[in-house]
């Protein structure tokens, strides 16, 4: 009608926002593409995407009158408008086609004998039984091809191929043919496949890191399409993944943020300011405690506070690893900051998938010596990345300094130091001449400490950050070897907080007397932790005043690692243990490094 009309721009209105990267019922991820030549759209309808019908482009494109398709149910949604000129795209290339109910045929010659004009007779002979070739490939034609076809014609084409090679099926010449029929036929188009060869071989690779190997594959020269056939349950993973890649943003990375808490919320703020050329993150979702949101097209971090609150998604953990490894298995990174045990638990599971994860929990570094190792074996050759920089120090580089001098050749000896920014902030106040009770009231209120105090008390804060530093350093080491002095008196062990906080005066010259012993003989008291020799002790210790761990202030840390290469003169890490800012900053770290190593 509208080359009939001769009308100057024909509009196509259906229930979709336009033509789309890729079936969106695969891949939530899949967006609007905005104009398209008529060339590409041909190419999709006859690959698998079913908004046109190649015969509706070719009367318009020979007119060159352009086309737009919208959608009805939402008038002011961006569409696709169809013409002459080629564009460009966030991604690389333009969409990722599916087509089902296909079948892939292999006819070959046994051993090295050749067929004469295997192909063409093979060819001939579908083309005039009426079927349709949606794929063909050949090393060498003489000695075998394989092409696809749809599962209808499949009884046609055997019966093709023993009338059209019956000489050669009497002789003994000819294998009898190759059918699989659990396939699917997944095509990329877009433009620069004509003149980039390097993508086919960046298409293979991308599925090649997720365990995904075509049965067959073909680009023809000047075609703009390259297409593979893939297992039917690879089918879905690689349509997602090819989406997300070349499709969406070629240097995009996803992240989900579980727990928004005062680091959380913090961390919310770092990322709306941030910007880097290198890469693209898309943060796809995030939950506390008792709701989640998602959104494959990305979440403004400033927006994440208050649509936790209005969310009706209740947080069910199984159900967000699941769909994190179903729909966001590539590029993505799961930023944990709940310090659950529950949550840790599924860390394997996430890496065993190819989902990074940065966290400052220290949960799963310090379960059994057997899962720290197989977490570890993920990360192995990067295939996969686990940061958890912000463990121990807060934003201090102690585990990245440790494993740098490990990849060296170095050896690590020894590790002393204070690892608790909330302790050395308890025993510098103390030593000002306030009394233990006002100082975890303090600690308490301003959050330098957990809401209960005894969490860092306990010591099994700073245990779990030498445990974790000990197995980073390669030695094995189980919790309950290690030996702990905690704080907390006996008699309010098992209270309640509120109990806690109201008895807590009646030991306040118990460390008074500690105090005036220890300033007596010209030291002051710090929380410390040692590891030598396979062995990890943490408690308190009376230091000299001027020394380096006397010299703490606030919540400083300091660590001092002893190597084969540093014996005699330590490597001195100092600064911010504890704070919102700091920890945030350097967990913001961790995930810029995932991202960087993982578009490149």
């Amino acid at each position: 009608m509208g080359e009939a009309l001769g009308a100057q721009f024909v509009e196509i209105w259906t229930d979709v926002n336009g033509v789309l990267t890729a079936d969106p019922n695969i891949t939530d991820t899949a967006v609007t593409i905005p104009r398209l030549h008529y060339s590409e759209i041909a190419e999709m309808a006859h690959f698998g995407t079913k908004v046109l019908h190649p015969r509706t482009v070719l009367p318009l494109e020979e007119l060159n009158i352009p086309i737009g398709i919208y959608n009805s149910f939402d008038p002011d949604a961006e569409g696709t408008v169809i013409t002459r000129e080629y564009s460009k795209t966030n991604g690389t290339l333009k969409s990722v086609s599916l087509r089902k109910d296909i079948v892939l045929v292999g006819v070959k010659s046994k051993g090295l004998d050749r067929i004469n004009d295997l192909l063409p007779r093979m060819m001939s002979s579908l083309y005039q039984a009426g079927v349709q070739i949606l794929f063909n490939s050949a090393a060498s034609a003489e000695f075998g091809i394989s092409f696809s076809i749809e599962k209808a014609n499949l009884k046609t084409v055997l019966k093709c191929i023993e009338k059209t090679f019956i000489t050669e099926i009497t002789t003994g010449l000819l294998d009898d043919p190759i059918v699989m029929d659990n396939v699917s036929m997944v095509t990329v188009i877009g433009d620069r496949l004509v003149h980039d060869l390097g993508l086919s071989g960046a298409v293979l690779s991308v599925l090649g890191e997720n365990n995904i190997a075509p049965y067959a594959a073909a680009k023809g020269v000047a075609n703009r399409h390259f297409s593979m056939i893939l297992r039917n349950d690879q089918a879905y993973t690689a349509v997602r993944l090819l989406n997300d890649h070349f499709c969406v943003h070629s240097q995009r990375v996803r992240l989900f943020i579980a727990g928004i808490g005062t680091i959380g919320t913090e961390l919310l703020n770092q990322l709306f300011d941030t910007y880097s050329e290198e890469y693209d993150i898309s943060l796809i979702g995030a939950c506390n405690s008792a709701t989640t949101i998602w959104s494959s097209s990305g979440i403004n971090p400033k927006q994440v506070p208050g649509l936790l609150s209005g969310s009706s998604k209740v947080t069910d953990w199984s159900n967000i690893i699941q769909t994190l490894i179903e729909d966001y298995s590539y590029r993505t990174i799961f930023v944990d900051m709940t310090g659950s045990a529950e949550v840790a638990r599924y860390y394997e599971e996430l890496l065993k998938a190819g989902i990074h994860i940065a966290t400052p929990s220290k949960r799963a570094n310090t379960f059994e010596q057997a899962y720290f190792d197989r977490l570890m074996s993920y990360t192995l050759n990067k295939q996969t990345h686990y940061l958890f920089e912000t463990t121990a120090g807060a934003g201090l580089p102690i585990f990245q300094t440790i494993k740098d001098l490990i990849r060296s050749g170095d050896e690590i000896l020894r590790i002393t130091g204070v690892l608790s920014g909330t302790m050395t902030y308890v025993f510098d106040e103390l030593h000002q001449g306030k009394t233990f009770s006002d100082v975890i009231r303090a600690a308490r209120k301003n959050g330098y400490s957990e809401p209960d105090p005894r969490d860092d008390m306990s010591g099994e804060d700073v245990a779990r950050k030498f445990l974790s530093l000990a197995r980073t350093s390669g030695f094995k080491i189980e919790r309950e070897e290690l030996e702990v002095e905690n704080l907390i008196p006996e008699s309010l062990l098992y209270t309640s907080v509120d109990v806690f906080m109201e008895k807590i005066h009646e030991f306040n010259e118990e460390w008074s007397k500690k105090v005036r012993e220890a300033e007596s003989n010209g030291n002051v008291l710090r929380y410390t932790g040692t590891f030598e020799k396979g062995k990890i002790r943490i408690g308190v210790e009376a230091v000299p005043v001027h020394s380096p761990l006397g010299s703490l202030k606030g919540t400083d840390n300091q660590v001092a690692i002893y190597s084969r290469r540093y014996n005699e003169s330590p490597l001195i890490i100092q600064g911010p243990g504890a704070g919102a800012e700091v920890t945030a900053a350097g967990l913001l770290a961790d995930i810029q490094k995932i991202a960087v190593r993982v578009v490149r």
